[in-house]
């Protein structure tokens, strides 16, 4: 029952705090890692260290499906990835140089392209993508220095097989498990056994000296285009994670953290400064360069197994932490936001007793669905399927997907845009108050 509180507790303190800072405007691993270190010695998370750690492994997991596993290289790329790494590895060092010393460096180096990649989505008219490639790329390749710096050369190559052994049955198992979903209509089901399967394909390699961190990328990578097939997947896996894991992880960073660390700070702050200026003599942008900060993902997971000591810790920990707010910083005074109502909407809509012929008049290539309404407000949505499989003379109400949704007037676009692989809909309506004042298609908004 202690376990219990202790998870209740630490889980309610990170949510807290996740809550206040997204409101702030900041990213949300910000809350978690401030209430560790606050509360960490307090609460005593290390009985919750397994949850905390897959929470780590996952994020890699996702950043190899959704950044690295998509990279597309050229020479611009290549370049500006390794002075993203290179000259902030180097500051590290020459600040700590000894052998805990480059460790904490590889780490401190790391970029965080989950945090980019969530604060792009976000905030669409910023465009840096080539920037968020080679971030992946200097993630990628830092993972698996960091994994070899890390073992012995005998226990490496001994792990080495075990792993590659591993990713090959462990692919052929999840492929097979994505086939299945195919026939099978358990979505639930499989994306549970999928997790079930990656946790211990991740973590076996390591009983023998090569590290899960490692595995997990290679798992993303490899997993990378069944996923996109399969976003259902995907979205329950992350819906776990972010709810529940990934709160654990970065409160579990938090904890470990020495506060009042002045050195520690000044040491975050140079490294910081150098790897701006290495971004900015690979990109001549400063927003881009201050963008390219990011941090707070694989590099948090690294530092939670690190062992390091307290201040080559918090060295690490602060530099997560100004790479985490730096962007947002930025990112907050970015344009004005575009909300809903600003956008063309359309017009179109049908009444729930329509008949269908009418309905099948408005629907075309350029309008997938239109939304269903009553009197002035929206209550679900009919597209081109439910028509073409509609007998004659049936209204609409027979044959129309019940609930549609429905965003206000001045809801900022970023937010639809992030929503929009939730909503189980080809459609949203768009409402001032509860009257309807137009509808917007997802498949054109997202063309556009």
């Amino acid at each position: 029952m202690e376990g219990l509180a202790t998870l209740g507790l630490v889980l309610l303190t990170a949510k807290v705090a996740e809550g206040v800072v997204k409101l702030a405007g900041m990213p949300s691993l910000l809350g978690p890692l401030a209430a560790g270190v606050l509360f960490g010695r307090i609460l005593e998370p290390d009985e919750l260290a397994p949850f905390a750690t897959l929470g780590g492994l996952l994020l890699v997991f996702f950043a190899g499906a959704e950044d690295v596993g998509k990279l597309e290289l050229n020479r611009r790329i290549l370049k500006l990835s390794a002075l993203a790494y290179i000259i902030p590895l180097l500051t590290a060092l020459s600040l700590f140089p000894s052998f805990e010393g480059l460790k904490m460096a590889m780490v401190a180096a790391l970029p965080g392209v989950g945090v980019l990649a969530k604060l792009i989505k976000e905030r669409p008219y910023f465009e840096v993508t080539e920037l968020l490639l080679a971030l992946a790329l200097a993630e990628g390749v830092g993972i698996v220095l960091y994994s070899w710096f890390e073992g012995g050369v005998l226990e490496l190559l001994v792990g080495a097989l075990i792993a590659l052994a591993s990713l090959k049955l462990g692919e052929l198992a999840l492929k097979i498990l994505m086939k299945l979903e195919d026939y099978a209509h358990g979505p639930g089901v499989v994306a549970g056994t999928f997790l079930a399967l990656l946790t211990l394909f991740m973590i076996i390699p390591e009983s023998y000296g090569f590290s899960a961190v490692i595995m997990a990328l290679a798992f993303g990578i490899l997993m990378s285009e069944y996923l996109e097939e399969r976003p259902w997947t995907m979205r329950r896996l992350k819906s776990l994670n972010d709810t529940l894991l990934e709160p654990l992880f970065f409160f579990s960073v938090g904890a470990s953290a020495r506060f009042f660390d002045p050195f520690a700070i000044v040491a975050a702050l140079v490294i910081t400064a150098s790897k701006f200026l290495a971004l900015y003599l690979g990109t001549n942008d400063i927003k881009a360069s201050l963008l390219g900060l990011a941090k707070g993902g694989a590099d948090s997971a690294l530092l939670l197994v690190s062992g390091l000591p307290p201040s080559l810790y918090s060295t690490a920990f602060f530099t997560i932490a100004l790479g985490a707010s730096i962007p947002s910083v930025v990112f907050r005074g970015g344009g004005d936001v575009l909300r809903l109502c600003s956008l063309p909407l359309d017009p179109a809509r049908v009444e729930v007793h329509t008949p269908i012929e009418e309905v099948e008049k408005l629907l075309g290539p350029e309008r997938p669905a239109v939304v269903v309404v009553r009197g002035e407000r929206p209550i679900g949505w009919v597209s081109a399927a439910e028509v073409l499989a509609a007998k004659p003379g049936v209204s609409v109400d027979e044959v129309m997907n019940e609930g549609v949704p429905t965003f206000g007037c001045n809801t900022p676009l970023w937010k639809l845009l992030v929503l929009r692989t939730e909503l189980g809909a080809p459609v949203v309506a768009v409402v001032e108050g509860e009257r309807f004042r137009g509808a917007l298609l997802l498949p054109k908004l997202v063309k556009r």
